[in-house]
């Protein structure tokens, strides 16, 4: 077991150092002081080689051996100064420091040569990105990783393989060599190779030319990334790009995208109808007729990530756009602003016109001389005009957000707090009386005519004050009593009145008429004919007395 515990070198120089010893004490008994000294080279030099500078102290042995055998044995039997023994050792001694040093230098360079290439491999193993040496005729030398992972085949499959059968065209592979040796280098080429399964891979290749010392050209080693899923999404980009630019072509806005340098990269149909066609030209000189970029430019912040919308009024087409420039992401990873231009100029004129009739309507709410409310869903007032202030004793800022049954008396409240509703399902008259509370609870009387306003869920209130008619239709009632009290007394008074008349006339009328139906001589003639003329008045009295009493008490029948 020691034995076997020894190392080989330790055990082959101490054999060799035995060997020595044994030389050195036969020759030395024989008086012999030449050629044999030669062997003490050999573990000089395996020391030397094997444990470096530590060489020195094998010959320093070997050396003292040598001597002290030669005074002890050689020198009694020869009596010759051991000169050349001496220098035997020194040149034992200087050939193992000198084998030790170059030996030990040569194993450092090794071991850094040895780093070195752990170093690489494991950089090659460990690499994500396929790391594959071919030569000068296309044969694969190595395989790492990587490779394995997206092409399927080991390294023990392919290695010694010529590479042109990974390629879907494989004249791929003489044409890298070509570029390789043409160029040197070769960078983000892509091509497509394929897996074991035979499926299409898509891989960015970069390569470089590998050389001898000499400087000749040896084979190139490829550095290649699997770029499918990039090549599928750039793929599925450029269709929506091109599905984009369809729909951009299509949309009645204009549509134009600008770069960072406010180069115009597109416009759509409606645009170069609008402004002629310009892509490739300056933006700011195209829409502008400028000569630097616009002061209201929105460029900077869009190429920052920012939507930005804003309105722009031409003034060479005489129109205002609507500008909505939102940044675009290209393939290369560049931002291009795109901008959709929407005329608004008609809607501009629209807005105006409705800004000032709005401005009439606002200026007829507030001067008309009815108190006017504007009802929302809720119930609350949103807006009163001064009027209404009046009527109420509120501040308009203290009336809007009050509730519109704020100012309705308890009497009336059940049956027009919902009168908005009421009106705007159609179940109610326009007009509605009720009677309103102020602010200082005074009870005013008020004919309210609500109407819903179209395309709105609110309602427009109008009130009108009618306290004082109220007053004055109670005063008319009151007299009209009084009048028609006094009519009694007055009816009463010609009823008495007549009677009284009619009873001594009737009798005098009844004579009268006897007489003139008697035989009277001719000396009484003249009293018949004054009879005549008393029934006469008598009628006509009676007759006007009738109908004095009829004017003035129609429903009297005589």
């Amino acid at each position: 077991k020691w034995a076997k515990r020894l190392n080989y070198k330790i055990l082959i120089l101490l054999f060799t150092v035995l060997a020595c010893v044994i030389i050195t004490v036969y020759f030395a008994s024989e008086g012999e002081t030449g050629v044999y000294t030669h062997f003490f080279y050999i573990p000089i030099l395996l020391a030397g080689v094997w444990y470096h500078k530590k060489a020195v102290y094998i010959a320093l042995f070997l050396s003292f051996f040598l001597c002290i055998s030669y005074i002890l044995v050689t020198y009694p039997l020869t009596n010759r100064l051991p000169i050349d023994v001496v220098e035997r050792s020194v040149i034992f001694v200087l050939v193992a420091y000198v084998v030790g040093l170059v030996s030990e230098k040569q194993a450092k360079g090794e071991e850094k040569l040895r780093e070195t290439k752990d170093y690489l491999d494991d950089i090659i193993t460990s690499s994500a990105d396929a790391i594959v040496v071919v030569d000068m005729e296309g044969i694969v030398r190595s395989w790492n990783k990587a490779a394995e992972d997206y092409m399927g085949y080991t390294a023990e499959e392919i290695i010694g393989t010529n590479n042109k059968k990974f390629f879907a065209d494989p004249e791929e592979a003489s044409k890298i060599m070509r570029i390789a040796l043409r160029d040197g280098t070769l960078k983000n080429y892509r091509t497509t190779v394929l897996n074991k399964d035979k499926k299409p891979v898509y891989i960015s290749m970069s390569a470089a030319l590998l050389k001898d010392t000499d400087g000749v050209p040896i084979g190139t080693v490829r550095v290649s990334r699997d770029v499918t899923k990039e090549e599928l999404l750039e793929e599925e980009i450029k269709e929506e790009r091109d599905n984009l630019n369809l729909i951009l072509e299509s949309m009645t806005d204009g549509v134009y995208i600008v770069s960072k340098d406010y180069d115009v990269e597109f416009m759509n149909k409606v645009l170069i109808d609008a402004f002629g066609y310009h892509v490739g030209e300056i933006c700011y000189k195209v829409f502008h007729n400028r000569v630097d970029p616009c002061p209201q430019c929105k460029n900077t912040a869009v190429m920052k990530g920012e939507t930005v919308r804003w309105e722009w009024h031409s003034r060479r087409k005489n129109k205002t756009y609507d500008l909505v420039e939102t940044p675009q992401k290209n393939i290369d990873g560049t931002i291009s602003k795109l901008t959709i231009f929407r005329d608004i100029s008609e809607r501009k004129r629209i807005e105006e016109e409705l800004k000032d009739a709005e401005e009439r309507y606002r200026v007829i709410f507030e001067h008309t001389l009815t108190a006017l409310c504007v009802i929302g869903a809720g119930g609350r007032i949103s807006l009163a005009n001064h009027e209404f202030e009046t009527l109420s004793g509120y501040t308009k800022g203290e009336i809007r957000g009050k509730k519109w049954a704020d100012f309705i008396a308890d009497v009336d409240l059940e049956r027009v707090q919902y009168y908005c509703v009421e009106r705007r399902e159609g179940g109610a008259p326009a007009c509605c009386p009720f009677k309103f509370v102020n602010r200082s609870g005074e009870i005013r009387h008020v004919n309210a005519w609500i109407e819903p306003i179209p395309g709105d869920n609110k309602c427009i209130a109008s009130l009108l004050d009618i306290t004082e008619l109220k007053m004055k239709e109670d005063e008319l009632r009151e007299t009209c009593e009084k009048l028609t009290e006094l009519d009694i007394m007055k009816r009463d008074f010609l009823n008495v009145a007549y009677h009284e008349m009619r009873s001594p006339l009737a009798p005098i009328v009844g004579y009268a008429s006897l007489l003139e139906r008697c035989e009277i001589p001719d000396t009484g003639r003249k009293y018949l004919h004054n009879s005549t003329i008393v029934i006469c008045i008598s009628i006509v009295w009676i007759e006007l007395y009738r109908h004095v009493i009829i004017f003035n008490s129609p429903f009297i029948l005589l």
